[in-house]
């Protein structure tokens, strides 16, 4: 049985600005409390997927009915590596090599490049250069599609079915 105090953060948190949000990025289980019920409470909201499992770069089921986890990718948070003291430029390559590679890697089937971004960290006027070249370079690159968690989800559900 869960407690109903412990829901009620989530269902706040449910509903963004513009809309009915599909996730609920969940308390990473290294800086909070584990709590093994989280997918099946957000599921239990209405929520389809989880965004914080940084265990894959494809999109897969997880135990609980209708639930997914969609790819989220700390190696390229720009808090983070500009918290441990990365440039700008380097910045740029690195999100350049994760393309490379995650391209090279998808042969067979797409990848996820989730690019977490922090207005306060990239949107600095020192670093806002590298970001747009980073996302001119990617949207550049043929066959990419840029879009949201929501499409992917959705996308995931509707070409591999019941087969996911």
């Amino acid at each position: 049985m869960h407690d109903e105090n412990s829901r009620s953060g989530d269902r706040a948190a449910q509903a963004g600005p513009g809309g009915e949000d599909h996730a609920l990025p969940t308390p990473a289980p290294s800086r909070e409390r584990p709590v093994s019920n989280t997918p099946a409470l957000l599921a239990e909201l209405g929520l389809g997927y989880v965004l914080d499992w940084t265990n894959d770069d494809q999109p897969y089921r997880l135990n609980v009915p209708e639930m997914l986890s969609v790819p989220y990718s700390v190696e390229i948070n720009d808090l983070l590596l500009f918290g441990k003291g990365f440039t700008g430029p380097e910045f740029l390559q690195i999100i350049k090599d994760q393309y490379e590679q995650l391209h090279a890697d998808s042969e067979h089937g797409g990848r996820v490049m989730a690019l977490a971004l922090h207005p306060f960290v990239t949107g600095q006027p020192f670093r806002a250069k590298y970001l747009d070249q980073a996302l001119e370079y990617l949207a550049a690159q043929p066959g990419i599609w840029l879009t949201t968690s929501d499409d992917i989800a959705e996308h995931y559900r509707r070409t591999l079915g019941e087969r996911a």
